[in-house]
């Protein structure tokens, strides 16, 4: 029998995908509805514990919308805003919270902004303006569609919208037909985030 003189075996380790964000993220919004849809902008939090946007505002470019005090989000769950109108259908959910003039136009964008002015969360389409986009714009959407942040690297339906690398042409999508959902929506956990994976080579040299 030949003997071993040694077997090396070294393992890399390298990031795959960013874990959920830790923060409530702008989840899903309709930038150009169709005749028979309106304007909203979904809030989701991805975190464990429940998230208060108490004094909190939505901003666009051309309006700000103050979110009322009190108002929180349940762990794994949504908030919706939308703007009144003949218009909403009515197979949608309903906002929990509704707005006048919701601000949202082409070729801009929304951000959710805390008490101290701080933006939480961005996103921005088209030639969107300078504060209104992470990093680069989401391309923007048809008449009809709306922008989904994704669950992951890839998106899957019923693990939430989490995926937060602060670049938007990663982490939205365009949905064909929109699926706004409020605090009454069944709540999506993220996946267990895998943030590295490793693969391994093994190298033996024998003696005789």
């Amino acid at each position: 029998m030949l003997p071993i003189s040694l077997v090396l075996m070294t393992v890399m380790r390298m990031p795959l995908d960013p874990i959920p964000a830790n923060h409530v993220v702008i989840s899903e919004v309709l930038v150009s509805p169709s005749s028979t849809q309106d304007y909203f902008v979904e809030l989701y939090n991805p975190t464990g514990t429940a998230k208060t946007l108490s004094l909190f505002q939505l901003q666009t470019p051309l309006i700000s919308l103050l979110i009322p005090d009190g108002t929180a989000i349940e762990p794994y769950s949504f908030l919706l805003l939308g703007q009144v109108s003949d218009n909403w259908p009515s197979a949608w959910v309903q906002p929990d919270l509704w707005y006048e003039d919701m601000g949202i136009r082409v070729n801009s964008g929304v951000r959710l902004v805390n008490t101290q002015n701080q933006a939480v969360d961005t996103v921005g389409w088209g030639a969107a303006p300078l504060g209104f986009y992470e990093t680069t714009p989401v391309t923007s959407p048809n008449t009809g569609q709306s922008l989904e942040r994704k669950s992951g690297l890839v998106h899957n339906e019923n693990e939430g919208n989490g995926r937060d690398t602060d670049n938007n042409s990663l982490d939205i999508i365009k949905r064909d037909i929109p699926q706004p959902q409020n605090t009454d929506s069944p709540p999506e956990r993220p996946a267990a985030g895998a943030e590295s994976a490793g693969w391994g080579m093994i190298k033996a040299i024998y003696a005789g």
